[in-house]
């Protein structure tokens, strides 16, 4: 497994159970949606503090899909001005008590990348310690049979929605790259592992992967070329970094290419890991080499 070691000064925060997980990290001001945006609200050039760069420009979609059991999951697309319908798209899933704006304001530094970003918010409210809203996907109560039926129902909801996102928003893009960061880690990855023909990619940032539960899936994982990124923090007194490392391990004993940042961080996600993520997706995932997705079916 190539492995490199980073240094990022971020503080640790909260949390609760390892796979129950809650945001962490030094959290920009939340930003509250308060329900649909009007579409196409354009952000224009996002000045990405360097004075030798530009970022692309980009539009704001937000939208509302409803997915079996009469759930609804809203997403924000930050789609690429002018469109690219065939650009890369990196679909991001949240940690315990976030939401899809916070999401993308810690995952601010990925705005360099010519590629489609599409971010979800989990589908349960959840009252948080500070008396503000954030939002869950799924509920763990420590049955392990239990975790993995949410884990699947999980699966099915983002096919679904991802499938939807790209038929109205008229994207077919190149290849797919999930990132997801504690409980939307554990999620993304157990459907992008049973899912490889539909996500090139995989970036798992504080949990571990289900690998006891994914066997099977495994070999045809490594057979179409599934990439990995595990990060995570030294310091994570939420999901034991050692657990981590060993279930990205055993992904990479399968023939899965795997490769493994550590942090001087805590529970979190800070600016040296999003720069680290944003160079290695561009290394891989933005080029014209990238294998062509399958469309996502649930």
């Amino acid at each position: 497994m190539e492995e490199s070691i980073g240094r990022q000064p971020d503080s640790d925060s909260g949390g609760t159970e390892p796979e129950h997980a809650d945001a962490g990290g030094t959290n920009p001001e939340r930003v509250d949606t308060g329900g649909t945006a009007p579409r196409g609200t354009g952000s224009g050039p996002v000045d990405s503090g360097s004075a030798d760069s530009v970022r692309p420009e980009r539009n704001i979609f937000r939208g509302t899909v409803n997915v079996r059991g009469d759930v609804t999951l809203a997403y924000r697309l930050d789609a690429l001005e002018p469109s690219a319908p065939k650009a890369p798209l990196i679909i991001c899933l949240h940690g315990w008590g976030m939401d899809e704006d916070w999401f993308a304001r810690l995952l601010g530094g990925l705005g360099d990348l010519p590629a489609n970003l599409l971010y979800l918010r989990a589908p349960s409210p959840v009252d948080k310690k500070d008396g503000k809203v954030g939002w869950s996907w799924y509920v763990y109560n420590g049955d392990a049979e239990h975790f993995v039926a949410e884990l699947e129902q999980l699966e099915e909801r983002l096919l679904h929605v991802v499938r939807d996102v790209e038929m109205t928003q008229n994207l077919s893009p190149t290849s797919r790259v999930l990132i997801g960061f504690s409980q939307g880690a554990y999620g993304g990855s157990f459907a992008a592992v049973r899912n490889p023909g539909v996500f090139s990619g995989l970036v798992v940032s504080g949990a571990r992967v289900k690998d006891e539960a994914l066997r099977d899936f495994l070999p045809q994982a490594a057979e179409q070329g599934l990439r990995v990124l595990g990060c995570h923090g030294r310091k994570d007194e939420h999901v034991d970094l050692e657990r981590s490392k060993a279930s990205l391990q055993s992904l990479e004993k399968a023939g899965i290419e795997v490769t493994w940042l550590e942090f001087d961080a805590g529970h979190s996600m800070g600016r040296q890991q999003v720069a680290a993520v944003a160079d290695w997706i561009g290394q891989r995932f933005t080029s014209d080499g990238s294998r062509r997705a399958e469309s996502p079916t649930s």
